[in-house]
């Protein structure tokens, strides 16, 4: 997965656009994302492992790739994840399953 800086790479502001993304490598076929408002985690949907990858955005961001580099934790859920929303509220993930015709409550980490 590509980490852009926002800030300098925008629909009205194309000056860091040219520069090489820092990448972080998230599960396996990863095709859905959210973000946790309250933590700045972002979770990333990976349909082929059947996980939920938890990035730190404090420290892994356009501005900061520090921690980018690091393993990330992953959550279980059903087969074929895809797409998910975050509670931040109730602390839970709620990813859909693809296979299962399922929706998994994950707990939040991050």
């Amino acid at each position: 997965m590509s980490v852009i800086n926002g800030a300098s790479c925008n629909g009205s502001d194309h000056a860091g656009c040219g520069q090489t993304p820092a990448s972080i490598a998230v599960g396996f076929g990863s095709v859905g994302m959210a973000i946790d408002p309250t933590t700045d985690a972002v979770y990333v949907a990976n349909i082929q492992d059947a996980s939920v990858s938890v990035i730190d955005s404090a420290t892994c961001n356009g501005s900061d790739t520090v921690g980018c580099s690091q393993a990330l934790p992953k959550l279980a859920v059903g087969d074929y994840p895809s797409e998910l929303a975050v509670d931040p509220a109730a602390g839970t993930a709620y990813v859909t399953s693809g296979t299962e015709n399922t929706v998994s409550a994950t707990p939040l980490t991050g």
